[in-house]
């Protein structure tokens, strides 16, 4: 048995035997690549003479002079392309075009011709010098035009002079079944301003082959640019992807960029799509606003609004990111700002510009974007809301966070998996079928349980159009026997049983030949054909075809090779009840109880119905690999000796028990995906017949082939092989789980993985983890160690998830603990016991529990650890770590320092060193070595990530002078060099600590208490260790000193 796929992946063809570019069904987002077909527009008759001049008709067009810029002007090139399918269309040159270049287009597609619009030279460019510019070629704006089929090139010069190289570039952005089931991950609650929802690049299938260098990242930007493209303000929603996908192909194949020139576009429907890769998660240099792209980051609004006005989910979406963008680089949207060109058609190099910060790219260059009305009637409103949110949100009160499942890389490389299920678990499980069965009900009641709502419906014996991948697309081989006939549906002959047959492509046309055993001769009287060409035999009803392993393999009704774009797709004509005789058995073993049989038969039936309906203009209906397992009747040996017999008379009579069956819902067939086994809970589809429940049915049958539940081992060295660009494997963290489905469910199927490593860290979904660690399913939990949590290390001891400083208050443990809403709140955690301590510390998970534990020192200098119970106490009794350290006037709480996995703590000695003590993540301490000396005149001394490149910090006030001194880790149990991060002043704090993420934004803050007044002060931490104005967070009275 086999899982059956949510989603299946095919070629599509079309009735009119074209392959789209790329085509995926299924609402799993996978990379689209976009086609591009070039054009060269040729120059028109008499160019150089400086006479030719435009007329009132070009290119079979009527348009009046005045209806375009440049009238008057002589036409130089002209070009007329029909029966092209694209998206978006753009002209590029060899070199820069003469000044007053003007190039106009119009495209055509189910209304008829659109109006004129004059593409404007490409003011979306890369700086002089920078990675964009090496390669880069000059080019008019794109037009967004999704769906078209045609478009009409004019350009014209004031003097007639031809641009060299001129070339159309006409970009089909592909199409994928995800387009038109989008959805976007949640945004992110920050500080100051939540981060709006952005589509990534995988969901809107990026193919990430097309980038050929990687721009520079900036330390932040200075202003944000809105734009917009060009024409088309009518696509659907479904159709944006591809016209992002366009636009990136246009940047990177037609202009020569790096990457598609926007950080962030915004479709009509307020959706936002990630443009240039690592736009929302760092400073990545644009190519946007020539000149200005190493100051700037642009929102690339997809549409013209030149008289028309963003939609109202537009302008609301552009105005919460420009919020976002500000609040992240330290600027408030409505303020002014002098920023510096390297050079455009408007501004010299060198020359200085003061500017709003939320500026129209008309405001840069010579260029009408982002159109006349959106530029004058809604860019001040989307300033100034902008600038409202942004102070608004300089405060944003952050809910406490589910803490996330995080395994260091074991000590033998191994980590063990438990799970349930095989496959996706949405709708039927074929062994919860079975469980069914023994449990009498029936198969009506069993489709019942798991498509409810739907209605079973009788329809007739339709044909089915069954596309056989199996037998490849070079040409399709039918076994030596008597009786065959071919046809294409005009005439038809009979194929002599002295001959071997075949149909083969030749060039857009199909060719059948024949072989005598002296090698392949073509049939003359069937050469070229146009049409698809059917092979029957209609004394067995069936026909066998040879697969490229050399097996016969046969298949019911007849075969019917279709001409494709070169190739040749065999695709078999059967009846709906004869292919589902054959796919019951190969799904589902046929020794199942009977109801077990005919309620996937029903399924498959169905599964085959719906996908008939949505075959559309294809050629085929549904597949036989991808689609559902369907291998024909039999299989035979090269010699024709059977192998073995798909169809088997006891599934043939289930299928007969149910036979014309589907299910429908709402009139239409219903899309009935199942598979191997759910695990116990079903997963929801998206529609009322497909939901989410508890399935009591999957492990009914106790059986060693069953998959509900399952064991695993994942070797690390699996995972580095698939993902190298991770270097050594350091931590696996599962991302958040969906489902859910109450206790014992582990909170659900995983949605995604992020993988550390040495070198880099990356995210994956959990079907993509899943796939290359061969794993049964995305149900899963870790087994072998467990988890440990960097949201709790070392800061959270009160199991609330948010922030806590210890406060030793005589014999008793206090916390200042953090609430949520930018105050704090006093709490006492120990009663007594800590009278005789002289340094203490929240250390973190030190067990791998994912609890906060405390360390401390007593005045014999024995060092005690506190185990943390995820609550307001320590009451668990206390372990003996270490004795002798009476030199050690310092505990700080450094995470997991030299990132092995486990968690570590550092000490500062009365003699100034500064000394790492590794944990074995099992309550001792692995080794203990000396990071620093001569720390003996630094005080405040804390940690944290403050650099933003991951790596724990240590951070303190130097004495002499009062700076904020910042020495940064290396991610492997060593220092950098100190930066001072803060000047003088520090010194006027009775407490200075890292206390984790307080704000919410994923860096750590800084929280601090004035000894003046006890005011209690958060620091923002962005980019490269840049400290924001302080946030008041209340008072603390008491100057008793901090714990850590």
């Amino acid at each position: 048995m086999r899982p059956i796929p949510t989603s299946f992946a095919v070629v599509a063809l079309t009735a009119t035997f074209m392959v789209v570019p790329t085509v995926t069904s299924g609402a799993t987002p996978r990379p689209v690549s976009p086609v591009v077909h070039d054009v060269a527009v040729p120059a028109v008759a008499g160019v150089g003479t400086g006479t030719a001049k435009r007329s009132a008709t070009v290119s079979g067009t009527a348009a009046a002079t005045g209806d375009r810029h440049g009238a008057g002007d002589p036409v130089v090139a002209t070009k007329q392309v029909q029966g092209v399918d694209f998206d978006l269309a753009g002209v590029t040159f060899d070199t820069t075009p003469p000044a007053g270049t003007h190039v106009e287009v119009r495209t055509h597609g189910e209304s008829g011709w659109s109006g004129w619009t004059d593409l404007g030279l490409d003011g979306d460019g890369p700086d002089p010098g920078s990675a964009d510019a090496r390669h880069a070629r000059p080019g008019t704006e794109a037009v967004a035009a999704a769906g078209s089929d045609g478009i009409d090139i004019r350009v014209t010069t004031p003097d007639g002079t031809l641009p060299r190289g001129l070339r159309a570039s006409l970009v089909d952005g592909g199409r994928s079944s995800a387009d038109d089931a989008l959805s976007a991950p949640a945004g992110s609650a920050v500080a100051a301003v939540t981060r709006p929802t952005i589509i990534s690049r995988a969901q809107w299938g990026a193919d990430e082959s097309l980038r050929t260098c990687d721009a520079e990242r900036l330390p932040g930007f200075k202003a944000v640019v809105v734009h917009h493209t060009v024409n088309s303000n009518t696509y659907t929603a479904d159709q944006a992807p591809a016209i992002i996908r366009s636009i990136y192909a246009y940047h990177t194949e037609s202009q020569g960029w790096c990457d598609i020139g926007y950080q962030i576009l915004v479709d009509r429907f307020g959706r936002a799509y990630e443009g240039r890769k690592g736009s929302p998660a760092g400073f990545v240099q644009g190519a946007q606003a020539g000149g200005f792209n190493a100051e700037t980051t642009g929102i690339s609004v997809i549409g013209d609004f030149t008289s028309v006005p963003f939609p109202a989910a537009t302008q609301s979406t552009v105005t919460k990111l420009v919020a976002w963008e500000a609040d992240r680089s330290l600027f408030d949207p409505t303020s002014s700002v002098t920023l510096t060109s390297s050079g455009n058609s408007k501004f010299d190099p060198g020359q200085k510009v003061t500017l709003p910060r939320t500026i129209g790219h008309r405001d840069l260059s010579l260029t009408g974007c982002p159109g006349d009305t959106a530029y004058a009637k809604q860019l001040p409103t989307i300033r100034s809301n902008a600038g409202a949110i942004w102070r608004d949100g300089q405060w944003n009160p952050m809910a406490p966070r589910a803490a996330s499942e995080t395994y260091p890389r074991p000590t033998n490389g191994v980590l063990t998996l438990a799970g349930h299920g095989f496959g996706h678990g949405v709708g039927l499980s074929q062994w919860g079928a079975y469980g069914a069965a023994t449990k009498a009900l029936t198969w009506q009641q069993i489709v019942g349980f798991y498509y409810p709502g739907t209605t079973r419906t009788a329809q007739a014996d339709p044909t089915l159009r069954v596309w056989l991948s199996a037998v490849g697309t070079s040409g399709t081989q039918f076994s030596k026997v008597s009786g065959m006939v071919i046809s294409d549906g005009k005439r038809q002959s009979t194929l002599s049983s002295a001959y071997r047959w075949r149909i083969v492509p030749e060039g857009s046309a199909l060719t059948l030949q024949a072989n005598s055993g002296a090698g392949w001769s073509t049939v003359t009287t069937w050469r070229g054909s146009t049409l698809p060409l059917t092979v029957s035999r209609p004394s067995t009803s069936s026909v066998r075809v040879l697969l490229p392993s050399g097996t016969q393999r046969e298949y019911a009704g007849s075969v019917r090779v279709v001409p494709v774009s070169g190739k040749a797709y065999a695709v078999n004509l059967v009846g709906s009840e004869r292919y589902t005789r054959a796919v019951v058995p190969v799904e589902m073993s046929a020794s199942w109880p009977a109801a077990a049989l005919s309620a996937q038969a029903v399924a498959a039936r169905t599964y085959a119905a719906h996908s008939r309906a949505a075959a559309g203009s294809r050629v085929y209906d549904i597949c036989d690999v991808s689609c559902q397992a369907y291998n024909g009747i039999a299989d035979y040996s090269s010699a024709g000796t059977l192998v073995r017999r798909y169809e088997d008379t006891r599934s043939t009579n289930a299928t007969t028990a149910t036979a014309g069956t589907v299910l429908t819902y709402g009139g239409k067939p219903t899309f009935t995906q199942y598979s191997a086994s759910n695990g116990g809970r079903t997963v929801s589809g998206g529609t009322a017949y497909l939901p989410g429940k508890t399935d009591p049915y999957d492990g009914a049958v106790a059986s060693s082939s069953n998959p509900h539940s399952w064991t695993a081992t994942l070797p690390v060295g699996s995972v580095e092989r698939a993902y190298p660009t991770i270097g050594r494997f350091v931590r696996l963290t599962v991302g958040p789980r969906v489902g859910g489905g109450g206790s014992g469910t582990w909170g659900g199927r995983v949605a995604s993985v992020t993988l550390t490593g040495s070198a880099s860290t990356v995210t994956v979904s959990a079907d993509a983890f899943r796939t290359s660690q061969k794993l049964r399913s995305t149900w899963w939990v870790v087994t072998s160690t467990p988890p440990w949590s960097t949201n709790f290390s070392p800061r959270d001891v009160t199991g609330d998830s948010l922030a806590d400083v210890l406060l030793p208050s005589g014999g008793a443990m206090k916390t200042l603990s953090y609430t949520g809403s930018l105050s704090f709140t006093v709490r006492q955690i120990a009663g007594s016991g800590f009278a005789d301590m002289r340094a203490t510390a929240l250390i973190g998970p030190w067990t791998q529990d994912n609890l906060g534990d405390v360390a401390a020192i007593d005045k014999a200098g024995q060092v005690w650890v506190y185990p943390g119970l995820g609550r307001s106490n320590l009451n668990a009794g206390r372990t003996l770590l270490a004795s002798g350290w009476t030199g050690a006037s310092h505990i700080l709480p450094v995470g997991d320092f030299d990132e092995d996995g486990y968690t570590d703590f550092v000490t500062r000695w009365t003699d100034g060193r500064v000394v790492l003590h590794r944990g074995n993540g099992a309550g001792g301490i692995r080794s203990s070595s000396t990071i620093a000396s001569g720390w003996s005149r630094l005080t405040q001394l804390s940690a944290g990530e403050f650099t933003g490149d991951g790596h724990p910090d240590l951070l303190c006030v130097r004495a002499s002078d009062g700076a904020l001194v910042l020495y940064p880790g290396s991610g492997s149990g060593t220092l950098g060099a100190a930066q001072v991060i803060g000047l003088g002043g520090w010194n006027a704090m009775s407490a200075v600590r890292g206390a984790g993420d307080i704000t919410g934004d994923g860096r750590d803050d800084i929280l601090a208490r004035r000894a003046s007044d006890g005011r209690l002060l958060v620091y923002r931490v962005q980019g490269a260790a840049r400290l924001t104005s302080p946030l008041s967070a209340g008072t603390y009275a008491s100057t008793a000193a901090w714990g850590q």
